[in-house]
């Protein structure tokens, strides 16, 4: 048995609707009243995800040197999505662009103070927003980063509701997540591609290196997650959702919430995946070792996003003073 590695995904590697997009295929059962698109009355479906996923991610863009042209050019790094948060008195929302710290901390060390935000609009163009990843807010205790995010007016986007927070999440529950796939981001827009997996353990502790000195670890209670995952994908939003239908048996274990809820609920962000790390030999002698992926991925649980927005000084004088934007 091999050594067991962490590999995170860092460099390198709206319609307005208070609702999530998503698609109802087959519905089971039939209460009376049934509305075939109300989540209070779908009993059992077969989610498939909604084009409307992708207005929801964007890249985190490195501008890099290019010496041969003389030029630079804008390289995506990680992953980005964004989330609202409610202010108080009803005075609207404030939202977030978040990401994973380590992708953050890789442009710092890049000496990176010019990069962009880039998402899609309506059309599927690319739209580049500047960012200052010195300027991002860290979490001291997660591999977590935000900053204060708001497209123009007139370029709707979605934004998830960071008080929405899943609730009896059990093993082998079907996941998917949204991310770029660094083999092909696409040239000039956004072109996540959507994973789907189980969760192999719903909680679970194990030493993350996500700060300044990359070597330096933390432990940390995170998801793991049996999916497949590669370069450019740490940030990306991981949604977890339950097919258990209101008669079943098992759909009032203590935790659970009383009504079904079919849309999909936030689960966490996606850091990286778990590597073994063998011996390879020739002729009986070890010559070096290797690693391979485990297709085992790590969750940042949502709480670690939802802590940093609510206790980051900053945040908290911005919420304090400015006004929010109207709900998504």
């Amino acid at each position: 048995m091999g050594n067991i590695h962490l590999r995170s995904y860092g460099p390198r590697a709206t319609v307005p609707s208070r609702g999530i997009p998503w698609t109802i295929s087959h519905v089971r059962a039939k209460p009376p009243g049934f509305e075939p698109n109300h989540p209070e009355h779908v009993s059992c479906i077969e989610m498939r995800i909604g084009r409307l996923y992708h207005r929801f991610v964007g890249y985190l863009m490195e501008l890099v040197w290019d010496p041969a042209t003389s030029t630079y050019f804008s390289d995506p790094v990680g992953t980005v999505f964004f989330v609202e948060y409610g202010l108080d008195d009803g005075r609207g929302v404030v939202r977030y662009a978040i990401t994973c710290r380590h992708v953050i901390e890789g442009l710092i060390r890049n000496n990176c103070d010019h990069g962009f935000l880039r998402v899609n609009d309506p059309h599927g163009q690319g739209l580049d927003f500047p960012t200052n990843p010195r300027e991002w807010v860290l979490s001291e205790r997660a591999d977590v980063a935000a900053i204060r995010f708001d497209l123009p007016a007139e370029e709707t986007y979605w934004a998830y509701p960071i008080e929405r927070t899943p609730e009896g999440i059990m093993d082998a529950q079907t996941v998917f997540f949204i991310g770029m796939f660094a083999l092909v981001p696409g040239a000039t827009s956004v072109q996540a591609i959507v994973r789907t997996g189980t969760i192999a353990r719903h909680s679970s502790s194990i030493p993350l290196c996500f700060q300044a000195d990359p070597k330096e670890s933390i432990e940390s209670i995170v998801h793991l997650i049996e999916m497949r995952s590669w370069g450019g994908e740490s940030g990306s939003p991981v949604f977890v959702y339950d097919e258990r239908s209101p008669e079943d048996q098992y759909y009032t274990d203590p935790g659970y919430l009383g009504r079904h809820q079919a849309r999909p609920h936030l689960l966490g962000m996606l850091h990286g995946q778990l590597e073994v790390e063998k011996t390879v030999s020739q002729g009986g002698q070890p010559i070096g070792t290797s690693r391979a992926n485990s297709w085992i991925g790590v969750v940042i649980p949502i709480g670690d996003i939802q802590t940093l927005l609510r206790e980051a000084d900053v945040f908290v004088v911005e919420r304090s003073s400015a006004g929010g934007t109207g709900s998504s």
